[in-house]
């Protein structure tokens, strides 16, 4: 049978690697970094202090 083998794979939105730690350590950087990157895009809103802190106690750690 003609099947390659993968060291690594995502499923689900979670990286999934030999060892429980790898795939810890990559599903958290990867989930981290779009975060990050999301932030980035909607820093410039006009946003005072308490509809922010909604903003990210609704939306971004929703997803964290």
């Amino acid at each position: 049978m003609d099947i390659t083998y993968h060291a690594d794979i995502k499923l689900l939105r979670f990286h999934m690697t030999t060892n429980i730690q790898g795939s810890a350590t990559i599903s958290w950087v990867m989930l981290t970094a779009k975060i990050r990157a999301r932030l980035q895009e909607d820093y410039h809103k006009a946003l005072n202090l308490e509809h922010r802190i909604l903003y990210v106690n609704d939306f971004l750690l929703a997803r964290a």
